[in-house]
């Protein structure tokens, strides 16, 4: 993702950087890090596919690609997966420090005990936590890390300018932007993959409730993004009797991204299950007012309630409603919200992810791995193997 590809070159101006990468292309067709960076290296491991989606020795190659960098540190983003498994397997083995880099916090998921149990065991091979804040340190610590192998930084950051730049360039003609964008003069702005997990249905339940409060003068609801829920989606905004107000623009690129972030009035991101939620961090970037979910890991580090915006429940539509209601047509200082999302984001950069890299690695360095016990072996290359894929 773009803000990947940010933070890998702050990173690679102050350590040597190889990012191994699964495939070259995303989904949609697009270099997964471009042909322009020069402040990293990158492996591509070529999976081979072969039937029902299953990958032929992915962890070998994983391996195999490891052996051949010899890396000094490894840092893993997450601990799940068949190649952050494998990548820990091969450091275990090999008695190279490693690094997990989490945003989990302990209800971003049904936690069960079997599994829990299997997930103690597995960060319990790392040499350090690199954890996104507070939530995610304290899960690090359930799962038996000791206080002194986990660093806390800014795990999840962007590319802060890009957006700056591109919301204020909106701004500055207004009326050309909204007619090229297709537009509305006033609007809450939600950009996320259309899925369950993001909660959808409940915002346009939520955003129904406000429109009937607050008649002609309602602002409009602009979804940004695409995914398996557009027909549901498309649905309730009818049985809703929304069209018109409710706005799918589909997937937009990284490129024109800033611009709606730049012409909205406030953010809102409503998801039940988010280990962090980056697009927080954008429309921060952009100075806006954030309506941020208590289920997104980003809530408690970035939003001050009722400083920079409001944290709701998200099973709460009657809740969401006031609140959007208050944002629109209350008495909060949204140029103020808005002023100070801005000054808080400007501590979550590349620079500063650079920066936390660095230490984090040093202290990873600091505390050689320990011999592995043979359970934990068998039990990393059984799950790497049984995964199939990345």
């Amino acid at each position: 993702p773009p803000w990947l590809r940010a933070n890998f070159n702050a990173a690679g101006q102050l350590v040597d950087l190889v990012a191994l990468e699964t495939a070259p292309k995303t989904t949609d067709g697009n270099e997964c890090f471009g042909n322009h960076e020069e402040c990293f290296r990158r492996r591509t491991i070529a999976p081979a596919v072969v039937a029902n989606g299953r990958i032929r020795n992915f962890a070998h190659r994983v391996r195999q690609l490891l052996s051949d960098i010899k890396p000094d540190v490894v840092v893993t983003l997450g601990w799940s997966g068949a190649k952050n498994l494998a990548a820990l397997s091969w450091c275990t083995t090999n008695q190279v420090p490693s690094v997990v880099a989490t945003d989990s916090n302990e209800h971003d998921f049904r936690r069960g005990k079997v599994r829990e149990a299997i997930k103690r065991r597995v960060v319990g091979s790392y040499s350090v936590g690199w954890a996104a804040g507070s939530a995610a340190k304290k899960y690090l610590r359930q799962l038996g890390m000791r206080p002194e192998r986990i660093v806390v930084g800014p795990v999840d950051t962007i590319d802060v300018e890009h957006f700056e730049k591109g919301a204020a360039e909106a701004r500055r003609h207004p009326k050309e932007a909204r007619r090229e964008l297709g537009v509305p003069d006033e609007y809450f702005l939600a950009v996320s993959r259309f899925a369950p997990e993001k909660n959808l249905l409940n915002l346009i339940y939520a955003y129904a409730s406000y429109r009937e409060r607050a008649g002609a003068a309602a602002w409009k609801l602009v979804l940004v993004g695409d995914g398996p829920m557009i027909s549901a989606i498309q649905r309730h905004i009818g049985n809703s009797h929304l069209d018109g107000w409710v706005h799918l623009p589909g997937w937009i690129t990284f490129e024109k991204l800033p611009a709606y972030y730049g012409l909205a009035s406030a953010f809102v991101h409503a998801s039940t299950r988010e280990t962090w939620g980056v697009v927080v961090n954008e429309a921060m970037a952009a100075g806006l007012p954030i309506i941020v979910s208590n289920r997104c890991g980003s809530a408690s580090e970035l939003v001050d309630n009722g400083r920079n915006g409001f944290v709701f429940n998200p099973r709460d539509v009657a809740g969401l409603a006031d609140i959007l209601n208050e944002v629109a047509h209350g008495k909060c200082d949204r140029a103020r919200l808005g002023r100070i999302s801005s000054e808080t984001i400007q501590d979550w950069t590349p620079h500063r992810y650079a920066s936390s890299l660095r230490e984090v690695v040093t202290v990873a360095q600091s505390n050689q791995p320990r011999r592995p016990k043979r359970l934990d072996v068998l039990l990393l290359t059984c799950l790497a193997q049984w995964q199939h894929g990345p």
